[in-house]
């Protein structure tokens, strides 16, 4: 919080939240977190802001994945209170080449690390190929509907 909070202010930006995306409604650091808060965001709401952002800041692996479709900059930390989505996190970014991008460890959250990223070029060589293989396999598993 305190991260995208002196980021945000760096860089004169606005920080868009959806406090209790996880459902953790006790946890009240979210209640006061952000200039606009969306307490009810529906699925289009949630790629919506991502696709809008300059940068996101985020735990989640999905919001990951549609940062890297949107081609947005980003960076992702780990989830507190769940701690085995690091991995996808790890993987995600390093499919991608951009594993600076998952501030896993102290050393990389702060706000002089944040600001020495390069931006996240997006010319994955890869990614039409990876694209295809992806919907190769879920016709495959839907039985090639």
């Amino acid at each position: 919080y305190n991260l995208a909070h002196e980021f945000a202010e760096k860089y004169n930006l606005k920080i868009v939240t959806i406090p209790y995306a996880v459902g953790n409604i006790e946890d009240t650091i979210d209640d006061d977190f952000g200039d606009y808060r969306i307490g009810k965001a529906s699925s289009g709401d949630f790629i919506s802001l991502i696709k809008y952002s300059s940068y996101v800041f985020t735990d989640s692996f999905h919001c990951c994945a549609f940062s890297i479709i949107f081609n947005r900059q980003f960076f992702s930390f780990p989830r507190v209170n769940l701690p085995k989505m690091e991995g996808r996190l790890e993987s995600l970014t390093e499919l991608f080449g951009c594993s600076e991008r998952f501030c896993r460890y102290e050393d990389n959250q702060t706000i002089d690390y944040l600001i020495s990223c390069d931006d996240v070029s997006y010319n994955f060589k890869n990614f039409t190929l990876m694209k295809e293989k992806s919907v190769l396999f879920l016709k495959a598993a839907l039985g090639g509907k």
